[in-house]
């Protein structure tokens, strides 16, 4: 699993939205699922969200490990202050937003078909046999993820 897929799967809405929960077991409903951002940031400006009927607006962020967020020091960011939902395929730690908020968290992991996760290894692991793959390197990864966006 790599980000770049969460992020796909995220902006196509292919995971399982029934019972949506954060990991601390509070209801949470999905409204608008943020604009992608290409640049530096949270993953996903201006989402909204509920939380037991609460409305959030703000940021989203993902990652593959919860504990990507203190990796990638956004525990120290104020810039992610603002992050309103953490998701996250597999969750191994509670993380904090700089101005010590606790960061509500959705997790993954058991909602992400894993047909779309079998053709994503598939197709990764088959570069090796396109003819091209030794341009590839060549390709701006924005542009490759398109690509790979579009497959999925």
């Amino acid at each position: 699993m790599q980000e770049q897929l969460l992020h796909r799967i995220w902006q196509r809405k292919r995971f399982d939205h029934t019972k949506l929960c954060t990991t601390s077991g509070k209801k949470l409903k999905i409204i608008h699922y943020g604009n992608y951002n290409t640049h530096a940031g949270p993953d996903f400006q201006n989402g909204h969200i509920q939380i037991d009927g609460q409305n959030w607006f703000g940021h989203i962020e993902l990652h593959i490990n919860s504990s990507d967020w203190k990796h990638h020091e956004h525990d120290v960011d104020a810039a992610y202050n603002n992050v309103i939902l953490h998701v996250v395929y597999k969750d191994d730690k509670v993380v904090y937003t700089e101005s010590g908020r606790i960061l509500p968290t959705l997790i993954l992991e058991d909602r992400i078909d894993q047909q779309v996760l079998e053709v994503y290894e598939k197709l990764k692991g088959s570069l090796d046999h396109i003819p091209c793959h030794p341009h590839l390197q060549k390709i701006d990864r924005d542009k490759l993820g398109l690509f790979m966006h579009s497959l999925l």
